[in-house]
C-alpha cells in the first residue's frame, strides 16, 4: 500500500513548505512586498505604486492650508517567474516520519527555491547605475569598507530614504572582511533575539546587514555587486495560484499562502504507478521591479 502515513497530506506538506521559505529567503523581507489573496497566472501583470512624494507648508492666515495633489507612480510588474522544484519519494522513503521526509526532501526543495527568489531580486542591482560605489581587490587592507558604506549612507542621505528600512546584503566572503574590521555591531551581543531570527548579521552605519549567498558575480577579474538600499529601491509581487478544479486522477493540488511575509506556494503530489513513488512539485509565481533607483546603491567589491 504507497505511502500510508497520516502525516503524508499536501495540506500539511504546504503549510511547511511556505514557513521554510519564509525562513530561508533574505530578500523579500527586506523589499516592498505586494501580496493579494488574488490568483494569477504566468505572465500576468499586477499594478503596485511608488510613494508620492509630499512637502510641508508655511499655514497661511488668510488662505490657510495649501492643498497637494497625489499622484502615486503606477509600476506595472510582470508575473514572469514560475519556478518550481520538484522529487519523487520511493513508497520505502514514505515509511519514515513526516520530519525526516522534511529534513530529506522538502527543506533543501524550498531553499533551491529561496535562493531563485533571492537571485531574482540581487540582480535588479544592474538598475542601480548612477549609485555604484567600486570597492578594491583589498578591501581590509584598503579599509574601504570604512569609507564605502559611508558613501552609501550619504547618498541615501541625499535621496531623502527615511532612517528606518536600510539594510546592506554583503556576499559570504564581504561580510566576513567587514566583520574582521570589527565594525558591526553584533546582534548576538545586542541582548535581542529578533535580529538574530530575521537573519541580521549586525548593524553598521544605519543598515542592517545580512549576508547573502547569492550575491551576483560578473566579469574577470570577478566584481561582487553588493547592495545597501531602502525598503522602497525594489519590490517583489507574489501572487497564489489557482488549483485544479475537481478531482484529478491520482493527483492532488493545493496552496499555502502567508500573508503577513507575502508568500505563496502550490504543491502537487501524484502517485507514479510504474517508477512506485509519489512525486512533489512546489512552485511560486512572482515578479521583481526596482521602485527608485536612487534609494540604493551597489558596493561593488573586487573578488579575491
Amino acid at each position: 500500500m504507497p505511502n500510508a502515513i497520516t502525516a503524508y497530506t499536501p495540506q500539511l506538506w504546504s503549510r511547511k513548505s511556505v514557513a521554510l521559505l519564509r525562513e530561508k529567503i533574505v530578500m523579500p523581507q527586506n523589499v516592498r512586498m505586494d501580496f493579494s489573496t488574488d490568483l494569477a497566472q504566468a505572465g500576468d501583470t499586477v499594478n503596485t505604486r511608488k510613494k508620492a512624494n509630499l512637502v510641508s507648508n508655511v499655514v497661511s492666515t488668510s488662505t490657510g492650508v495649501t492643498v497637494q495633489d497625489v499622484s502615486s507612480t503606477n509600476i506595472q510588474v510582470t508575473l514572469n517567474q514560475h519556478k518550481d522544484s520538484t522529487f519523487r519519494i520511493s513508497d520505502r522513503e514514505a515509511g519514515r516520519s513526516f520530519t525526516n521526509l522534511v529534513d530529506e526532501f522538502l527543506d533543501p526543495a524550498m531553499l533551491a527555491l529561496a535562493n531563485d527568489v533571492d537571485t531574482a531580486l540581487l540582480s535588479l542591482y544592474t538598475d542601480l547605475t548612477v549609485n555604484a560605489v567600486i570597492g578594491g581587490a583589498n578591501l581590509d587592507a584598503a579599509a574601504d569598507w570604512r569609507n564605502a558604506p559611508n558613501t552609501a549612507r550619504t547618498r541615501l542621505n541625499a535621496a531623502k530614504a527615511p532612517v528606518t528600512g536600510r539594510c546592506m546584503i554583503l556576499s559570504d566572503d564581504d561580510e566576513g572582511l567587514l566583520g574582521n574590521l570589527d565594525l558591526l555591531t553584533r546582534v548576538n551581543e545586542s541582548g535581542s533575539t529578533e535580529a538574530l531570527r530575521n537573519g541580521i548579521v549586525g548593524r553598521y552605519k544605519g543598515f542592517d546587514v545580512y549576508r547573502a549567498s547569492n550575491i551576483i558575480t560578473t566579469g574577470s577579474p570577478a566584481v561582487r555587486h553588493n547592495l545597501a538600499f531602502h525598503k522602497d529601491c525594489f519590490a517583489m509581487v507574489m501572487r497564489p495560484m489557482a488549483t485544479a478544479t475537481g478531482m484529478s486522477p491520482g493527483a492532488v493540488q493545493t496552496n499555502a499562502t502567508d500573508p503577513d511575509a507575502g508568500l505563496s506556494v502550490r504543491i502537487t503530489m501524484s502517485y507514479n504507478p510504474t517508477l512506485l513513488s509519489t512525486q512533489v512539485t512546489l512552485d511560486i509565481l512572482y515578479g521583481v521591479k526596482t521602485l527608485d533607483a536612487n534609494l540604493g546603491v551597489a558596493l561593488n567589491s573586487t573578488a579575491a
